[in-house]
């Protein structure tokens, strides 16, 4: 095992932990994951910093510069949040739209998914459960050590896993104040 694996390995145990946890990501692990996401946001008070985009209960910021898994991750600790979790159709084709570029495609962008800690065990980074997924055909594939989740993959524009240290743009998530 590698000095970048064993890093993920003890970062992705850090952060589940809640070690690493900006507070409104620890606060978003201690609510109930299935009524947040749940509950449409009707909320007139719910609302995002500028530059960031709602959908439902949570704000998402698309940052187009390249980085690795988890310097993505530690960027979105920073301001207060997580790689996105995706639970849903419906919530994918939003994050997807977010990643749109002007000439209409669609990059691929990480997201918060890993397998780092137990081969084929995905979990998202903010503690949220696995619950969907939306693989392209004969994914994973895990060839090599790929551990980290990539989205708008293939020509129907799904996941793929690859080696975390790859550089990608990505996308933050974090509860709507």
């Amino acid at each position: 095992m590698g000095p970048l694996s064993i890093s993920v390995l003890l970062f992705t145990a850090l952060v589940l932990s809640g070690a690493f946890a900006a507070p409104r990501a620890q606060e978003q692990r201690e609510k109930s994951v299935v009524s947040e996401r749940a509950a449409e946001n009707t909320s007139a008070t719910a609302r995002c910093d500028s530059g960031w985009s709602l959908f439902k209960s949570h704000c998402f910021h698309f940052i187009s510069q390249s980085a690795s898994w988890v310097d993505a991750q530690v960027h979105c600790i920073t301001l207060g949040g997580s790689l996105v979790s995706v639970h849903s159709l419906e919530e994918y084709r939003f994050v997807q739209k977010l990643t749109r570029g002007a000439d209409n495609t669609l990059p691929k962008t990480w997201i918060g998914g890993i397998d780092a800690v137990e081969e084929g065990k995905w979990l998202w980074i903010d503690g949220t459960p696995f619950d969907f997924t939306n693989w392209a055909p004969d994914r994973p594939d895990n060839k090599g050590p790929e551990h980290c989740l990539e989205m708008n993959f293939g020509g129907r524009k799904q996941w793929n896993d690859l080696p975390c240290s790859k550089t990608k743009p990505f996308v933050c998530a974090k509860q709507a104040s």
